[in-house]
C-alpha cells in the first residue's frame, strides 16, 4: 500500500485512504517492499519474498482451499505452501472456530459460523487457543 508523500509527511492518513489501499485491485499494488516497515501482502504477493515473520491469518478449510477444485485447489495449496516457506525467523497461522457477524458470511460455506483449520495443515502445526497464548505472553492475567 502506497500513502503519498505529502500526506506521510504530515500524518494525515485518512481512513478512506487507509481503505482504498488495502482494497486497491491487485495489479494496480506495487510488488516493492518498504524495508524496516511492516509489508501486508497477500499470498499470491508472496512469491519469491522472504520475511523474518510471516503472519498467514484466517487459514480456514472455508477460505483455503475454499470451494476450490482440480487446478485451483492445487494452486490453493501451493500459494500456502510458498507462503508459509517465506519465514527466516517466525511464523504464526491462525484461524477461527467460529465466525460470527459478517465474517460469518464469509468463505466457502458463507453463513455458517464453524469453522476448520484448513486441510493442508491439519495434524502439520501444534494448535492452541488464541486465550491461552495471549496468557503465555503475559498480555492477558491466567484465569
Amino acid at each position: 500500500m502506497h500513502i503519498s508523500d505529502s500526506s506521510a509527511r504530515s500524518g494525515a492518513v485518512t481512513a478512506a485512504s487507509l481503505l482504498a489501499g488495502l482494497t486497491s485491485p491487485e495489479d494496480t499494488l506495487d510488488q516493492e517492499l518498504d524495508e524496516g516497515k511492516i509489508n501486508i501482502l497477500t499470498m499470491h504477493r508472496a512469491k519469491g519474498l522472504s520475511a523474518r515473520a510471516v503472519i498467514i491469518v484466517a487459514a480456514e478449510e472455508q477460505l483455503i482451499p475454499g470451494d476450490a477444485v482440480g487446478d485451483e485447489y492445487d494452486d490453493a495449496r501451493r500459494l500456502l505452501y510458498v507462503s508459509l516457506t517465506r519465514a527466516k525467523e517466525y511464523l504464526c497461522v491462525t484461524f477461527c472456530n467460529k465466525r460470527t457477524g459478517r465474517q460469518r458470511h464469509s468463505g466457502s460455506n458463507a453463513g455458517v459460523a464453524r469453522r476448520t483449520l484448513s486441510p493442508f495443515l491439519r495434524g502439520a502445526l501444534p494448535i492452541e487457543s488464541g486465550q491461552e497464548y495471549l496468557e503465555q505472553l503475559g498480555v492477558l492475567p491466567a484465569p
